[in-house]
């Protein structure tokens, strides 16, 4: 998917948030889950909860997989976060 429907201006946000005061990106609608340090920023993205999408095919390849949702805890100084497969 990131192949054939990528975000068309990825360095321009990556940039944008490297520039900011932005630790952490969290991306839902991604239809697989990825956890990256991304060189001055952590980025999250979310796992759908219909269906994942094996991220390295150049076609829509369904992968088997088990619902999840991303619990996100934020305090005065840490941001956590983990999914929970269903």
């Amino acid at each position: 998917m990131a192949i054939n429907h990528a975000l068309e201006n990825t360095a321009q946000v990556s940039e944008a948030i490297k520039e900011s005061q932005i630790e952490h990106a969290f991306c839902g609608h991604y239809h697989n889950a990825i956890d990256k340090d991304c060189d001055g920023f952590y980025l999250h993205l979310t796992p759908s909860p219909a269906f994942q999408i094996d991220l390295d095919s150049e076609e829509c390849y369904l992968q088997p997989f088990k619902p999840g949702v991303r619990i996100i805890d934020i305090d005065q100084t840490s941001v956590t976060s983990h999914i929970v497969y269903v």
